[in-house]
């Protein structure tokens, strides 16, 4: 290491230790823990020559400036910006030791109890500290963060802040003083609230330390019977003190006091300090606040904190403000600072005279001039807005709800939200069943599909085994073919073996003919099992044209989707049946009841033929306007026998039995045991099966 360079003042206040038996103070021991690197170097007689100080200061008033010249830095210049600066409004002097008799709390009172703190407090003084503060707010020289207020000790730091908010002064304490608060439990949740550009600056002065502010005020707190004043006897922190300031510096303590402590530090140095203010120009001891009024140059004394209030409650005197406010009354409040035009700073200020004035119902009532409505409190009744309810109270506090209506207002809300919540149910419920019925339609038709694919897939096998055994019955014929043009010779040679193959032809040939009628009957089974299936369906059909209409049976057949189904003789009967039962009219167009085959419809249907030939109204009516019916059965498949059953009952249903239009008529049966023909016993048949209720 060839050079060091060290800045810094070593006349400063030296590092905290807590424990005192470590300082430099403590004589005893003489650790001097606390003593700075840089303190011993300074210090040493043979680095003498090292050493070079600044002696210019560009902060403090010359006036301030002189105490740090007598305690510390004798040789310590002002720079010429420092001299003429502005004079502090209000008071008579710039630099101010307000000596007062205030004791601080002993060590075993009950508030010193009560807190837990061992640190001083003087309660009297932190009033007069910051009434003094609220009243250079006053004087609107200086803003708010331009003021400092310094002391000693923390628990005077936290007795002086909340006196500050008191006066609804805000304060704004310094993070480390915030963290020592804490420690000592004196830290208010309310320390974080205001905001520095608006607030006072409260802190110790071993936080304040490189610190400075336009105007500072000092609490020195101590004052006792055993005339101990601590660390004040500290010269380093005495030093810091009373440089922060630049404009104006007032401390409140007692001067006697600290000049006869029992530290012979102490007093030499406040002796020192005290002639400084008893011979420098500007500076003075008192036993008051200097206070001055910029208006009428009026000075006054201020020995208590109760004497603000009294003397200079506006921050000027107590006589009265002659100036009009903009509303043309006189100013109301007591002599107070202003600079600039009066006329513009007294129309900032709301009057507070009392005027006459009528409410908005006419009621006559007192109001402040700069409000601009009164503020009525006659008692009256009234109405609520429902026209219902009858209501008392203050005139101004007339409430547009009553609680009565408000209850049965929510009583209905609660009606209809659980109407509007029934609804919901509702609809999501009708949701359900629509959901429910498609997905029952969609069952039903894939039910419908795949037995529809069942018979096409039996349709499809069934033509298989038919190509298979036309096969097979064609084999033995192409051999046949072939074994005739085999030559005579070779006959001959194996007639054993022709003879041989013969029976094994006639062998085969008995096997496909047995297999061959297996199949026709399987095929007879299937058949009759479809015409079964058949039969079920439309008997299904007929059914519902009993109990529900033809409509909803014409609606029903056509909804079946199977192929075998609607391709059958009797599917396209019915249809003719139900189209003629809907419209009459078809009945003249073409023979609707005519079938291919009266043997391919089921027994039922064969009796439904019957059924409604003899019992149709609207046949019989046609069958009487136009004279066709016999005609259209002739052309028919009709049976012979049906016909002439069919006519007879027509005669007989018409009074008349008309030779043009009647038929053979059956030969007639002896009684016994005579026997009917095939057709009328299928007649007799037909009519069994006849079991139709009336006719919707």
């Amino acid at each position: 290491l060839k050079q060091l360079i060290l800045i810094g003042d070593h006349k400063q206040l030296r590092p905290k230790i807590d424990t005192f038996n470590l300082r430099k103070e403590c004589q005893e021991t003489k650790y001097d823990a606390d003593v700075s690197t840089f303190e011993r170097l300074a210090l040493t007689e043979s680095l003498e020559p090292c050493i070079v100080t600044l002696n210019v200061q560009h902060r403090m008033r010359p006036e301030i400036s002189e105490f740090c010249r007598r305690i510390m830095y004798p040789e310590l210049k002002d720079h010429p910006n420092t001299k003429n600066p502005p004079k502090v409004l209000g008071v008579s002097h710039d630099v101010v030791f307000v000596s007062h008799e205030f004791k601080e709390k002993e060590e075993n009172s009950e508030d010193m109890q009560a807190t837990g703190s061992r640190s001083k407090v003087n309660e009297r003084e932190a009033k007069m500290i910051v009434k003094m503060t609220n009243y250079f707010l006053k004087q609107k020289q200086f803003e708010p963060q331009d003021i400092a207020i310094l002391t000693p000790y923390l628990g005077q730091l936290a007795e002086i802040r909340d006196h500050l908010r008191r006066e609804h002064i805000k304060g704004d304490v310094t993070d480390l003083d915030k963290t020592e608060l804490a420690k000592e439990n004196l830290l208010n949740p309310q320390d974080d609230a205001p905001n520095p550009l608006e607030s006072v600056r409260l802190a110790t002065v071993d936080n304040f330390q490189g610190e400075e502010a336009k105007l500072i005020l000092i609490s020195l707190v101590r004052y006792n019977s055993s005339g101990d004043i601590g660390f004040l006897s500290n010269k380093e922190r005495v030093n810091v003190m009373l440089s922060r300031a630049k404009y104006g510096m007032f401390l409140l303590g007692n001067m006697d006091f600290f000049t006869s402590c029992r530290s012979r530090r102490g007093r030499d140095l406040w002796t020192t300090i005290k002639k400084t203010f008893e011979e420098t120009e500007n500076c003075c001891i008192l036993p008051h606040f200097p206070a001055r009024c910029q208006m009428h140059d009026l000075d006054q004394k201020i020995v208590t904190p109760e004497d603000f209030d009294k003397l200079c409650p506006n921050g000027g005197c107590a006589v009265p403000c002659t100036y009009s406010l903009s509303c043309g009354h006189k100013c109301f409040k007591s002599c107070h600072p202003f600079h600039g035009d009066p006329v513009d700073e007294h129309s900032q200020i709301s009057c507070e005279i009392e005027v006459d004035d009528k409410c908005g119902y006419n009621h006559i009532t007192k109001r402040k001039c700069s409000e601009k409505s009164a503020v009525c409190k006659k008692n009256v009744t009234w109405r609520c807005p429902r026209n219902v309810h009858v209501l008392t109270g203050v005139c101004n506090n007339r409430k547009l709800d009553c609680r009565l209506c408000d209850k049965a207002q929510q009583e209905e809300d609660k009606r209809e939200a659980e109407k509007y919540r029934l609804r919901l149910n509702i609809e999501e419920t009708k949701g359900k069943i629509a959901q429910k019925s498609k997905d029952h339609e969609h069952e039903t038709e894939t039910h419908l599909l795949k037995l529809e694919l069942e018979l096409a897939e039996e349709e499809l096998e069934k033509m298989n085994q038919a190509h298979k055994q036309k096969f097979t019955t064609s084999k033995p014929k192409v051999q046949q073919e072939k074994g005739s043009t085999v030559s005579e010779q070779q006959k001959k040679s194996t007639a054993q073996e022709g003879s041989n193959t013969t029976q094994t032809i006639k062998r085969a040939e008995g096997k496909e003919s047995a297999s061959k009628t297996k199949q026709n009957e399987k095929e007879k089974v299937t058949d009759a099992q479809r015409k079964t299936r058949i039969d079920q369906q439309l008997n299904n059909i007929l059914k519902v044209r009993c109990n529900n209409g033809v409509m909803k049976a014409h609606d029903k057949l056509l909804t079946i989707k199977e192929s075998s189904v609607r391709n059958s003789a009797s599917f396209k009967f019915l249809v003719g049946i139900l189209e003629a039962e809907l419209d009459p009219e078809k009945l003249a167009q073409g023979p609707v009841l005519a079938v291919p085959d009266v043997n391919t419809l089921g027994d039922f249907l064969q009796g439904y033929l019957v059924f409604q030939v003899l019992q149709s109204k609207d046949f019989i009516h046609q069958a009487e306007r136009q004279r066709v019916p016999l005609q259209r059965f002739e052309s028919s498949n009709i049976p012979p026998a049906w016909k002439k059953k069919i006519q007879q009952k027509l005669d007989l249903r018409q009074g008349t039995s008309s030779p043009s239009q009647s038929t053979p008529s059956a030969p007639p049966q002896k009684k016994g045991h005579s026997k009917k023909s095939p057709e009328e016993e299928q007649w007799d048949s037909c009519q069994k099966n006849i079991k139709m209720p009336r006719k919707s």
